[in-house]
């Protein structure tokens, strides 16, 4: 039997279906999972497995045919949008394999971006901006726009800035997808230390088993549906 903590999400019965004329495609048919409080889950499948919906449905992006998702005690699905909103400010930050920085601002000011929706001043903002950039090793680069930054360092810019709001959840969809190698192990590696220094809870999406290597617990999906979960007890020991 696996001791895992108490789960921070619960997923019962989940089903989504996208009506096609008179054959609705099902995407996600009866899954039903729980992720453990600080632990990184890996949602692991081919392209067309239904991993980027499930992963839409845990962040409340988009409604459930049927099924729950419930996170930290609250069942997502019965919110409104403006409650599902401002759920999300409050408990989780999300990296994109597409970066997702504005080109017109520094990386300092990407990072900081989320506070300034929080009302917290500049000058507060742009120091815990700065101290994050400077954990995942960017503080000679703060200043400089996304632009003149390779694709790994605009990834770690973007974990920087998910962090920032010391969100419960962070959700990653397919976060090394434009990487090379050596920067998706880096990234990689910087989303394991953070997730362990931090206690959160980081959910990732990808069909890379380099990655999914990363993750403490695998929810292997094929088709919609569940076929394998797996636990990985070796994740202390990637850098030996």
């Amino acid at each position: 039997m696996n001791n895992t903590p108490q789960p921070i999400i619960e997923v019962r019965h989940l089903r989504r279906e996208y009506p096609v004329e008179d054959d609705p495609v099902v995407a996600l048919d009866d899954v039903s999972l729980d992720i453990a409080r600080g632990e990184i889950c890996c949602i692991f499948g081919p392209s067309g497995s239904g991993k980027s919906t499930l992963l839409n449905q845990l962040a409340g992006l988009e409604p459930a045919t049927s099924g729950a998702v419930r996170i930290d005690g609250t069942i997502i699905n019965l919110l409104d949008q403006t409650q599902l909103t401002d759920f999300r400010r409050r408990h989780m930050g999300f990296i994109f394999q597409s970066y997702n920085l504005l080109p017109h601002l520094s990386l300092l000011e990407n990072t900081a971006l989320p506070l300034l929706f929080e009302g917290i001043s500049r000058n507060t903002r742009e120091a815990k901006a700065a101290a994050l950039l400077k954990a995942v090793g960017l503080e000679d680069r703060m200043r400089h726009k996304p632009g003149q930054m390779s694709g790994g360092q605009q990834q770690r810019a973007g974990i920087a800035r998910a962090f920032i709001t010391d969100p419960e959840i962070i959700f990653a969809d397919e976060p090394t997808g434009n990487l090379d190698s050596k920067s998706s192990r880096a990234v990689m590696e910087m989303m394991h230390r953070f997730s362990r220094q931090s206690g959160k809870t980081i959910v990732i999406v990808s069909h890379d088993p380099d990655a999914a290597a990363w993750a403490d617990h695998i929810i292997t999906l094929k088709d919609g549906n569940i076929v394998e979960e797996t636990w990985n007890q070796h994740t202390e020991h990637k850098n030996d």
